[in-house]
């Protein structure tokens, strides 16, 4: 299994590494966030279904936000052969930076400044991260990855990040369930080497404990 993220370091944990994960079958995916499991004879149907989001408390001088419905979509697995039982889910989400936030106030400005702190974003981003119990987390937009981290450890997690190049203070990071991958392989892809902007990737091969 390949995954990709890209945004935007060092590696947490310490894997074996492969020279050559073609010969191994497996399969990364050059894309923004996006999994790849490689295994034969894989189907699946495609569903879609709607999750409610909270309706967030009135404040004082602001008006309340329309209800969020969460469209979800599951994506169509590999053609051919017969429904295997293994399946795992992802996560990709732009968080938003905490820098990007004070340095792009214009934007927010019909936001309450409660809902803006980081403090207060942490705890609800865990919150639904963990509620959707994924199996691996794509997030860009990371420049507290440490904070993410201490929390996403305790629920059986392990991580990685890659900060951007040049003058940003952001990046991407990738997390997973400890319990059933194994980080085979990891590097990251600064996109500044290759003559354009200051953009990174995670690239990511995982094995299956199961």
């Amino acid at each position: 299994m390949g995954c990709c993220c890209r945004a935007g370091s060092s590696w947490l944990t310490t894997p074996r590494l492969i020279t050559n994960a073609a010969s191994l079958n497996f399969r990364p995916i050059f894309n923004m966030c996006s999994v790849s499991f490689h295994r034969n004879n894989t189907s699946s149907p495609t569903a879609s279904y709607s999750r409610r989001w909270y309706k967030p408390e009135r404040r004082g001088g602001i008006s309340q936000a329309p209800e969020i419905v969460r469209h979800w979509v599951q994506g169509d697995a590999l053609p051919g052969g017969k429904h295997q039982e293994e399946r795992f889910t992802v996560v990709s989400y732009n968080i938003l930076g905490d820098r990007n936030v004070s340095n792009h106030e214009d934007l927010y400005r019909n936001v309450p400044p409660t809902n803006l702190d980081w403090d207060h974003r942490r705890r609800v981003i865990c919150e639904e991260l963990l509620g959707l119990n994924p199996d691996i987390i794509c997030l860009q937009e990371v420049d507290k990855y440490y904070d993410l981290l201490n929390i996403l450890e305790k629920a059986g997690y392990l991580g990685s990040y890659k900060r951007r190049t040049g003058g940003s203070v952001d990046g991407c990071a990738m997390f997973w369930k400890a319990d059933k991958f194994q980080l085979l392989e990891g590097e990251s892809v600064e996109f500044r080497q290759h003559g354009l902007r200051d953009n990174v990737a995670q690239l990511s091969v995982f094995e299956t404990d199961a």
